[in-house]
């Protein structure tokens, strides 16, 4: 690695757009690990669409449950 190229990787754009990918690629390996992504049961394109489609918002209902049960319960107050 050239002097250059480490000087670059220290710049803040750079590490944002690392990060970026980072994120991304674990995301597949979420999805291919814990939402059988490994193969498509439906065939074409579409259905390649609506498989992924459904394991992403499998993924995402997963996650906005684990943030619901880590959130405090709210105790209800009424107007006396």
């Amino acid at each position: 690695m050239t002097p250059a190229q480490r000087e670059r990787e220290k710049q803040r754009d750079w590490r944002r757009r690392y990060r970026w990918r980072a994120g991304i690629e674990g995301r597949i390996s979420s999805l291919r690990r814990d939402y059988g992504l490994r193969r498509c049961l439906y065939h074409g394109e579409d259905g390649m669409r609506r498989w992924v489609g459904w394991a992403i918002m499998a993924s995402n209902l997963r996650h906005i449950g684990q943030a619901l049960a880590a959130r405090p319960a709210r105790t209800r107050t009424r107007a006396a």
